[in-house]
C-alpha cells in the first residue's frame, strides 16, 4: 500500500538478451495498486508490432516483486512460484584440486546489487567449516568492494554504484592480500589466513554470513594459482 515514487531504472547487458530493472518506493500515501506499461519505440497506435520491424520491442519474462532489492529472474506460467536462494558452492576433491594453499588470485566480473547501508553481499568466499580461517571480497553497502581474511580486510577504495558492472581482481598470499578494481589503483595489505585449512568455495554467498547474498550477477570468476602482479591485475580490470 502506500503511493509509489522515486527509485530509478536500469539496463543490464545479460549477452543474449537485455534485462530492464525499474524500482519505486513506498511513500505510503495510501494507493493499492501498480501499473507497468510498455510501449513500441513507434508509439502506441503506431500499428501492429513484430521482431523485425524497425522500433519494435520483443517483451518476455515480465517479474513484480516485492522487496528491498531484485532478485534473479523466476520463470513462471499461470502461477506464481519460488525457488531457493542462488547460491553455488565447491567442496571436497572438487576445490582441494585446484586451490594453492599458499597463494592465488581471484578475477571476476559482477554487477554490483542495490547499495543497502550495512549490507556486505558477498562475490565468493574460500573457508573450512568452522570457518576460523577465510578469504573472500564483497561488496560493502557504503559502496566499495572489498578483499580479506579473518584477520583482516582492505578496500578497493574506489567507489562503486548500485548496478554498476565492476571487474574486480584480488589475491592471497603469505605476504598479504591485494584488489584491484576497474583498473584503477592496486591496494594491499598485510593481512594472512591459515590458507591450507579452506576446503571450500562459495559464491554468492558466504557459509558464516548467510543473510549477505549478492542478489545480482556474476558473469564470470576466474581463478589463478599465484599472485597476479599489479600490471596484471589493472589490465585484466581494465
Amino acid at each position: 500500500t502506500g503511493a509509489l515514487t522515486g527509485g530509478g531504472v536500469a539496463v543490464e547487458d545479460k549477452g543474449e538478451y537485455w534485462r530492464f530493472i525499474g524500482i519505486v518506493t513506498n511513500n505510503s500515501n495510501g494507493n493499492t495498486s501498480l501499473s507497468v506499461s510498455i510501449y513500441p519505440a513507434a508509439g502506441v497506435y503506431a500499428g501492429a508490432d513484430s521482431v523485425t520491424a524497425t522500433g519494435s520491442n520483443v517483451i518476455f519474462g515480465a517479474q513484480l516483486e516485492a522487496g528491498a532489492f531484485v532478485t534473479s529472474y523466476i520463470p513462471t506460467t499461470s502461477a506464481s512460484a519460488t525457488r531457493a536462494v542462488d547460491i553455488a558452492a565447491m567442496t571436497g576433491t572438487n576445490f582441494s584440486s585446484w586451490f594453492n594453499t599458499t597463494q592465488g588470485s581471484f578475477f571476476y566480473i559482477a554487477y554490483v546489487p542495490y547499495l543497502i547501508p550495512l549490507t556486505y553481499p558477498r562475490i565468493f568466499s574460500c573457508s573450512n567449516a568452522a570457518y576460523s580461517s577465510y578469504f573472500y571480497s564483497y561488496v560493502n553497502g557504503s559502496g566499495t568492494m572489498r578483499v580479506g581474511t579473518d584477520a583482516g580486510e582492505q578496500s578497493g577504495v574506489v567507489a562503486v554504484t548500485s548496478l554498476q558492472r565492476v571487474k574486480v581482481a584480488c589475491t592471497y598470499s603469505s605476504t598479504g592480500i591485494k584488489i584491484c578494481v576497474n583498473g584503477n589503483t592496486v591496494y594491499s595489505a598485510a593481512y594472512t589466513s591459515t590458507y591450507s585449512l579452506l576446503d571450500k568455495l562459495t559464491i554468492g554467498q558466504s557459509t558464516l554470513f548467510g543473510s549477505n547474498s549478492l542478489s545480482n550477477s556474476i558473469t564470470k570468476i576466474t581463478y589463478y594459482p599465484t599472485v597476479l602482479t599489479d600490471s596484471q591485475m589493472q589490465a585484466l580490470t581494465t
